[in-house]
């Protein structure tokens, strides 16, 4: 077993995915918080690199790319210049309703009645799950729970909006693979019971503190990430 977890050791390092401390003891003896921070940067890994295959030709994809992107799409929602972030770190970012735009322009299924305006964490928190049941419900890989959009958690959310634009590129191409709409009263019940969407995010959910721990600066992350940080 452990012979397996070292082998798992040597593929993290040979994506250039930050293994500091971390050995193959650490997985076999179920150490939360290191396994949570590798499985953060995986997923990060996987989306961008689908991202950089059906978007940029294979080349790298960086987050300014994907934030020049998200205030693109907003700007075409709103209709205002000034609703652009400069990253994803931007407070205003908290209520969802930016992520709500954005994704908006990838396909029409935002239903703004069910969007508050308010700022207080209840709202925040409905906008949130609201969120994330629409990224689903066009075939978005949803890796974040609805805290990681109120806590203004900048990779997670990086990581989502670089789903929406593989969304996008999908529906460009003529590969789009969404649900069925069939399942759209589906969702619908399941926001009115508060549902967060799904199991993906519950999972995530019970290890919140952990991979929060992470996107603060623990030791695992990419150089991607190192870069993301000076700036």
């Amino acid at each position: 077993m452990v012979e397996n977890c070292n082998e798992v050791v040597k593929i993290i390092k040979a994506l250039s995915l930050r293994t500091t401390n971390l050995s193959g003891l650490d997985i076999v003896d179920g150490n939360i918080k290191m396994i949570a921070s590798v499985c953060f940067q995986l997923m990060r890994y996987q989306t961008l690199k689908i991202l950089s295959s059906v978007a940029f030709d294979g080349f790298t994809v960086d987050e300014s790319k994907v934030v020049d992107w998200a205030n693109e799409r907003v700007v075409q929602s709103t209709g205002d210049r000034s609703s652009k972030v400069p990253n994803f770190s931007d407070s205003s970012l908290s209520n969802g309703i930016y992520l709500l735009h954005a994704i908006s322009q990838v396909r029409a299924v935002v239903d703004w009645s069910l969007v508050g305006e308010g700022d207080d964490r209840a709202t925040k928190r409905n906008n949130a799950k609201y969120l994330l049941s629409v990224a689903r419900k066009v075939g978005a890989a949803v890796f974040c729970s609805w805290e990681d959009i109120v806590e203004v958690r900048n990779r997670m959310i990086s990581t989502l909006v670089a789903s929406f634009m593989v969304v996008e590129k999908h529906i460009e191409t003529g590969v789009y693979n969404a649900g069925d709409e069939d399942d759209e009263d589906e969702d619908e019940e399941e926001e009115e019971d508060g549902s967060s969407g799904g199991m993906e995010a519950e999972m995530i959910e019970d290890e919140e503190d952990e991979v929060a721990e992470v996107e603060e600066g623990d030791d695992f992350h990419s150089d991607d990430d190192d870069d993301d940080e000076e700036e």
